[in-house]
This record gives structure tokens, C-alpha cells and sequence, in this order.
């Protein structure tokens, strides 16, 4: 705010502000001037040779992001690249799902609860993610004289929906990978409390996690909320945090299966 009062200053006296003068004082006053330079330069590498690690890295760590992505990155803009400029998008879409699987790994496979950090890199992603895919493909249509072509394929799509030797489309690993977010402890969902039920003194049984058993094929620790399936759910409320990341997983979720997957099977 304290930078836009300055800058309607300037104007007054018909002083225009430079976008270095923009970076200057947003770096001096606060505000989310850095996270609109950074989404700015990312547009122009995606218009010329792609995203640098250097910049992609500052994507990672830029705050505010979510405030000033959409006024930024007009649709318009990005349909074009998506368009125009596929293989470079889909290499950043590959960045974007690199972040959110090592954040699932290290939690599934080491245990590791998200830093601060990690947290910021994993929401930026989401983001950056979510606005190339629902600005990209758009649901394709089977064409009535031939029902199993699909019709003409935006190019990113068929970036997306390529066999890549084992592992399959890179497409589906990002629905695997937000289907998972939806129920990441610390980010979606609250940690799951790890204990074991006392056992007597001449039991080796091993016991499981209470918390962790499956009613009727449904874990009820991982549920958002009490009164939805099996008792032993979620708390009615979660924090402003929680809720805004539940918010962004179940967008990324929408832009694959509505903006990005094709109708029908190629």
C-alpha cells in the first residue's frame, strides 16, 4: 500500500515510476513486488529459451505468489504459450510435478515433516501448475465421424498424455501426485498421531497404529472432517493455512481432469 501511495505521488507530479524504481522501493517498503518480478521473467523465458534453474529456483522462494499470479499471468498470455511455446511449458510443468513428488517422497519414504521452506516451494508449484494447465489444453471432444480420434490436439496435451517408457504419462503421475496432496499430513490434512496400543509383557505381536487402521477400506484419520464416513475423522475446523492449501490441491486436481486430460483415449 505504502508503494502505491508512493507511486500515485509521482504521478501527480508526472513522474512515471520505472520498473526499477518498482523493484526498488518494493524492496525497500515490503510488499509483493518481487513475486510480481519473478512471474514476469518467467513469462519472458517461456517466450524465448525456457526457465533457468537460477530463475526457477526464485520462483520456488518468491512470497505472495498466490496474490499477484493471476493479475500477472493473464490468460490470454498463457494460452498463447501453451500453445506456441508446448515443449518449453511442458519442461516447466515437469519442474512443477519434480517439487510436488520429492515433497510427497520425504514425507512418505523418510518420514520428514515440510519446513517452512519446502511448504512455500510445494504451494508455489501448485500454483505455477495449476495456471499452465487451465490455461492450456481445455477438455478435447471426439469427432462424430470418428468417435476414438480425438480432434485436433493442443500441443501441450500431447506433451502431457505421451507414453514415456514405464512410467507412463506425465499427466497421470500429476493426478497420482494431487490426489496425494489432498491427504499430506502437516499441508492437508493434520498429523496423524503415531502411537501403539499397550501390549502385554509376553506379546511380540507387533501392533499397529490405531490411527492408522482401516475401517471399511477408509483410514478415518486422513478424512477432512468429523461426521463424513467412519468415526475418527478430521476436526470440524482447521486453520486459515490448512484450508487455503485444500483449496489450491483441489484446483490443481479440477485444471488436470477438466483443463488438461483428454475426452477420450487416444
Amino acid at each position: 500500500r505504502r508503494l502505491q501511495a508512493l507511486s500515485s505521488i509521482l504521478l501527480s507530479i508526472g513522474c512515471r515510476p520505472s520498473d526499477a524504481m518498482r523493484k526498488l522501493f518494493g524492496g525497500l517498503l515490503g510488499g509483493n513486488g518481487g513475486a510480481r518480478d519473478v512471474l514476469k521473467d518467467v513469462l519472458e523465458a517461456l517466450a524465448a529459451k525456457g526457465v533457468t534453474d537460477d530463475l526457477w529456483q526464485k520462483c520456488l522462494e518468491a512470497k505472495d505468489l498466490e496474490e499477484v499470479v493471476e493479475e500477472e499471468w493473464p490468460r490470454d498470455k498463457l494460452s498463447e504459450l501453451t500453445a506456441n511455446k508446448a515443449p518449453l511449458v511442458f519442461q516447466l510443468c515437469i519442474r512443477c510435478g519434480t517439487c510436488i513428488q520429492a515433497a510427497l517422497s520425504k514425507h512418505d519414504d523418510a518420514g520428514e515433516e515440510l519446513t517452512d521452506e519446502a511448504e512455500l516451494a510445494l504451494v508455489n508449484s501448485i500454483l505455477v501448475l495449476t495456471q499452465l494447465l487451465s490455461a492450456g489444453p481445455g477438455p478435447s471432444q471426439a469427432s462424430s465421424e470418428q468417435p476414438d480420434q480425438r480432434q485436433q490436439e493442443h500441443p501441450l496435451a500431447a506433451h502431457l498424455w505421451t507414453e514415456r517408457g514405464s512410467q507412463g504419462t506425465l499427466g497421470e503421475r500429476m493426478i497420482d501426485s494431487a490426489m496425494r496432496l489432498l491427504f499430506l499430513e502437516g499441508f492437508t490434512i493434520e498429523e496423524i498421531e503415531d502411537s501403539k496400543p499397550e501390549k502385554e509383557e509376553d506379546d511380540e505381536t507387533e501392533q499397529p497404529n490405531p490411527h492408522k487402521v482401516l475401517v471399511n477400506g477408509v483410514q478415518p484419520a486422513v478424512l477432512w472432517c468429523e461426521g463424513v464416513g467412519p468415526e475418527g475423522g478430521g476436526p470440524e475446523k482447521v486453520g486459515d493455512d490448512m484450508r487455503n492449501n485444500r483449496q489450491l490441491c483441489l484446483q490443481l486436481l479440477a485444471a488436470l481432469l477438466c483443463g488438461a486430460a483428454p475426452a477420450s483415449p487416444p
